[in-house]
């Protein structure tokens, strides 16, 4: 054999073993296994850092309306955060703008929140009132409404419909994003987690079968192809709810819109911080757990 015809017999051999390496290396995952192996990897997750901002346009249509929900509500949350899951522990600072058109002007909120030693903390401060601290025990339920993470995975887990949109990279992770359909419990359980985190507990959202109002609700979520960690969310949900679901009366045709867009970025996963609760705190007073 000629020692071209041996290069050239080398050449193809090389060629065909690195096309079986890079096709093994670049086998192309379904949907369905992305969205298993995303649930599983994020329920292992003992401590993660959140940073999320939620606006939310509430509006009062026609009709003799109650209290706080006539006319228009605007709010938009920032919130920055730490949760360990294994020690249940967080820290959360929090920053709310409000603005209705009943009372006209614009306030600001400044909350943080504490949740250690089976209690959760809360300072809230408000411009000219002050700061106030407040505490509520810590239980399996309030707990969850902190825990972002697990609510992220619960919707995943029981999304009813999921597409890939195709890939990006998430401040240099290289992550697949997954469009979800979760179910309508998983939908109400969210929505119920945004009113705590968001402090509005005028609205008595936990009274009414919210399931009946989503009118529409979208999910995508941003998933590291290495590890199957989320790197970012994003949340789009409309709600519509009678004003007779309010307790006004039969003859009352008005209603209430909510507008809701949420973003959420996850990252140091597992790493530890040290929560240290201000001595202020341990003269807070003590709320009604809600239940």
């Amino acid at each position: 054999m000629s020692i071209a015809r041996k290069l050239t017999a080398s050449l193809a051999a090389v060629l065909a073993l690195s096309l079986v390496f890079s096709g093994c290396a670049q086998k192309q995952l379904t949907v369905q296994e992305i969205v298993a192996n995303a649930a599983v990897a994020n329920a292992k997750v003992e401590a993660y850092k959140v940073d999320m901002n939620l606006a939310m346009e509430m509006e009062g249509l026609g009709g003799q309306l109650p209290g706080p929900l006539a006319g228009k509500i605007n709010m938009a949350v920032d919130g920055v955060g730490f949760v360990n899951n294994a020690s249940k522990e967080m820290k959360m600072a929090v920053n709310m703008d409000l603005q209705t058109s009943a009372q006209g002007g614009k306030m600001g909120v400044a909350m943080d929140l504490y949740g250690t030693g089976g209690w959760t903390y809360v300072k809230i401060g408000i411009p000219l009132m002050g700061e106030q601290w407040m505490k509520t025990r810590l239980t399996e339920d309030s707990w969850s409404a902190q825990d972002q993470m697990a609510l992220q995975v619960e919707l995943l887990k029981t999304a009813t419909e999921v597409t890939l949109l195709g890939s990006e990279k998430v401040e240099g992770v290289d992550s697949y994003i997954v469009k979800i359909t979760p179910d309508i419990d998983a939908v109400v359980k969210w929505l119920m987690s945004q009113q705590q985190f968001s402090g509005v507990t005028d609205v008595a959202l936990s009274k009414l079968d919210l399931s009946k109002f989503v009118k529409s609700f979208s999910l995508t979520e941003w998933v590291a192809k290495d590890g199957f960690l989320f790197t970012k969310a994003e949340i789009s949900a409309l709600f519509e709810i009678n004003a007779a679901d309010f307790g006004g009366t039969a003859k009352d045709s008005g209603k209430v819109t909510m507008d809701m867009n949420g973003k959420m970025k996850f990252y140091d996963y597992n790493q530890q911080v040290s929560i240290s609760l201000p001595p202020e705190a341990l003269k807070a007073q003590e709320m009604p757990s809600g239940k």
